[in-house]
């Protein structure tokens, strides 16, 4: 421990003994206490805002994996009702057709189970009700789940018995998120905690040299207090 450091920390305790704290105490005791606060304000800010780009990232991916199925898809319904479907055997999002692969597609009715199509990547898992059942609504759903984010977009498709509410469906497991999420929070928290350590030193031997001033000009009073001097001798700041 170097001698500044050691002089604060014996200082601190003459303080918790009843001494008044001096000013170089008081300048680091706002140090300690409104540096810590501004990193930690300053990483939640940027973890925060971290998250929010990766959910919009993914949001805009699922989004993308929706328009391929659309793409592929080719949906009909016969002269008896019912609702045929064709799928091509690979599509080009290769994880569709890897067995747990995290990447889900399926195409159904709107509150109805079971889907009308089923990705072979769900074949080795079990995902119930990923409609929700719920009802028919124009447009898009995001969600954010525990462990998944899913995506769905109601549309009319046209076949030869009319617009058929169909819905489709991409779920997407989080553990790419959480793991990219949590590397940059192992890094983000490493580099504030080594920058806050690194002010705190770098504020403390400024302080030494700002205030060696008024050390020298305290030795000069106490040399004439003992009598030992008749003035004060040395170059002082004009403050």
């Amino acid at each position: 421990m170097t001698n500044p450091v050691r002089k604060f920390f014996g200082n601190l305790r003459d303080s918790a003994n009843g001494n008044p704290l001096s000013l170089k105490q008081r300048l680091l005791w706002g140090a300690m206490v409104s540096l810590p606060l501004f990193f930690s304000l300053t990483g939640f800010a940027l973890d925060r805002a971290f998250q929010r780009s990766l959910i919009s990232a993914e949001q805009d991916n699922l989004q993308g994996q929706i328009y391929l199925l659309l793409a592929a898809a080719e949906i009909d319904t016969d002269q008896n009702g019912n609702i045929n479907i064709w799928m091509p055997d690979s599509l080009l999002e290769p994880r569709f057709g890897q067995l747990d692969s995290g990447l889900y597609g399926f195409i159904a009715l709107p509150g109805q189970q079971p889907s009308l199509w089923r990705s072979a990547s769900t074949e080795l898992n079990t995902l119930d009700n990923i409609d929700d059942r719920q009802d028919f609504k124009l447009g898009t759903r995001f969600n954010i789940g525990t462990n998944t984010f899913k995506f769905s977009q109601d549309v009319f498709w046209d076949n030869s018995q009319g617009p058929l509410p169909t819905r489709f469906t991409v779920i997407h497991s989080k553990d790419r998120f959480q793991g990219e999420l949590q590397a940059y929070r192992d890094q983000l928290w490493l580099w504030l905690t080594l920058a806050g350590v690194g002010l705190v030193i770098f504020q403390l031997s400024i302080l030494h040299w700002g205030l060696s001033p008024l050390r020298t000009l305290a030795a000069a009073l106490k040399a004439m207090q003992s009598g030992n001097s008749t003035k004060v001798d040395g170059d002082f700041p004009s403050e």
